[in-house]
């Protein structure tokens, strides 16, 4: 492949979310007229959880959409349970900790689901980044492929940055880092920009075109390497990633100008040719010293040093053209075709909710308020009638004890009698 960098996943601890899941939908919606039974879907959702989180270790495409119906069913369920109630201790330990002798390993643990959306989120980036970089060269549907993932990959890490603050309300493993995860986005987006230009060379495109690409990749990947070198992350990266970064930093400068030489070429411009073939050869070789890959580029730079002995033959021999310097000749051109895809939902392909018939917790409260609002409407209108029936209770007998009182005293009276 093209020596890709892949983010390693956070792992895991398993949990036991069957009997507090259970134990909150009972007290939730059930009720002694409407009882409600979710065991069944409860146990299968247990399942995909183990499913997908250990899946995602065997770094095959066909784990994505494992992990991915573990998500969306994630995000699903996190509208119909009332996240403050989920009791469940989800622990996951941090992607880039080693750990010490002893054993010891950063860690953190909150009783939340959208804790637990995050790290899932952050596993799906790491897994695409791990699936993309498994892709050949050589295949142009691989090449697709990868340019996808890295994109959508770029998006999650992206998506991360933004929301995992409020999401966990508290500090998060250095993995989760906003910063973090920014550098991460950033090197998903440079890696797809390069897989667009191998993609350009392996179709055979035209040499400008490949020459703006890798001018754009040149500066995706310094941008990148700037991230990765801040104090508060670079002991974060596995030895040899800066390294890399800085080595294609160099190398993608290198293919721009190779490129363009060829361009040159096409034109006639042969001392422009020769100062841009130079100037590659001598990135080329910062690109090998800086990842201490002897044999990054290699190729590339097998092909410029013959082209520009051919190009300082034909000039010493035909064009005697003269030898501009580096800084001196115009600046190529720029074409970034890697984008940040935005984060989606549904990620599978054909998702089914497991808890399709439980109403989101929204629509529980609102109904939950309305029979509250309900009964006290109907609550108030009984009173008022009890109180006008007690009222005409008290009239009914007052007018009887008068009538008693007149048939007694042979006087007569009438509730309508109007005196005189």
């Amino acid at each position: 492949m093209a020596d890709l960098l892949s983010v390693p996943l956070k792992k895991p601890s398993e949990v036991d979310i069957v009997n507090p899941l259970k134990n909150l939908i009972q007290s939730r919606y059930s009720t002694a007229d409407q009882p409600e039974d979710y065991s069944e879907q409860i146990n299968e959702f247990s399942k995909l959880r183990n499913n997908a989180i250990w899946r995602a270790f065997e770094k095959y495409e066909s784990s994505l959409e494992v992990i991915y119906s573990y998500y969306d069913q994630l995000v699903s369920l996190e509208t119909k349970v009332p996240a403050q109630e989920v009791q469940i201790p989800f622990k996951w330990k941090d992607a880039f900790d080693k750990g010490s002798i002893f054993g010891g390993r950063i860690s953190l643990t909150i009783s939340s689901l959208a804790y637990e959306k995050m790290c899932i989120l952050f596993n799906i980036a790491a897994l695409q980044s791990s699936v993309a970089a498994t892709q050949s060269v050589e295949n142009d549907e691989s090449l697709k492929l990868a340019a996808k993932l890295l994109q959508q990959a770029a998006g999650i890490f992206s998506h991360l940055k933004s929301t995992v603050m409020l999401s966990i309300q508290q500090d998060p493993t250095p993995d989760l880092n906003p910063d973090t995860l920014g550098a991460l986005s950033a090197l998903m987006l440079a890696q797809a920009q390069e897989i667009f230009v191998l993609k350009a060379i392996h179709d055979e495109m035209k040499d400008q075109i490949v020459a703006k690409l890798s001018s754009q990749c040149e500066d995706l990947y310094s941008e990148c390497l700037k991230m990765f070198q801040r104090e508060n992350l670079k002991q974060l990266w596995d030895r040899d990633w800066i390294a890399t970064i800085a080595g294609k930093q160099a190398g993608y400068h290198a293919i721009a100008e190779y490129y363009q030489s060829l361009v040159c070429k096409s034109n006639k411009i042969i001392g422009e040719q020769i100062t841009r073939l130079e100037s590659a050869m001598e990135l080329f070789k910062a690109a090998q010293t800086r990842s201490g890959k002897a044999a990054m580029f290699q190729d590339f730079a097998n092909k410029a040093q013959r082209n520009l002995n051919e190009a300082k033959k034909d000039n010493d021999f035909i064009y005697h053209e003269r030898i501009p310097d580096i800084k001196s000749v115009a600046a190529i051109g720029k074409a970034q075709l890697a984008k940040i895809v935005p984060l989606g939902y549904p990620l599978s392909q054909n998702f089914q909710d497991l808890f399709s018939e439980l109403v989101p917790v929204v629509v529980h409260q609102a109904m939950a308020a309305y029979e509250l609002r309900k009964n006290e409407i109907q609550n108030g209108e009984i009173s008022k009638l009890r109180d006008s029936t007690q009222f005409l209770n008290r009239y009914a007998l007052l007018v009887y004890n008068l009538n008693e009182y007149c048939s007694q005293t042979n006087l007569i009276f009438s509730p309508n009698y109007n005196a005189p």
